[in-house]
């Protein structure tokens, strides 16, 4: 839940700078590009940009502890990114 809050946060100084920019489209811009940054980061933390055979590999040699962290660095990351792109979407819906 800290990743979704730290999100919000971001948003808020996104949508301040905006506001003072005077051009929202700005906002949807960066909401998309932070958005889909942290999604990236999530991807590749979780090992679902490799083949079967390289995440084979890499987990049988990482042990317990690695393997936890990693997943909560691809959760933390992915959560982070759903209200960014949720804000994107909204808009990029009403422009």
């Amino acid at each position: 839940m800290k990743a979704i809050l730290f999100s919000i946060i971001a948003l808020v100084i996104s949508y301040a700078y905006a506001w003072m920019v005077g051009d929202f489209l700005l906002l949807m811009t960066i909401c998309l590009a932070v958005g889909s940054i942290s999604l990236l980061i999530s991807a590749i933390f979780s090992g679902s940009l490799v083949s079967g055979d390289q995440y084979r590999a890499n987990t049988a040699t990482e042990d317990e502890k690695e393997a936890t962290t990693r997943t909560k660095v691809a959760i933390w990351f992915s959560l982070f990114s759903i209200p960014q792109l949720f804000v994107a979407l909204i808009i990029y819906l009403t422009k």
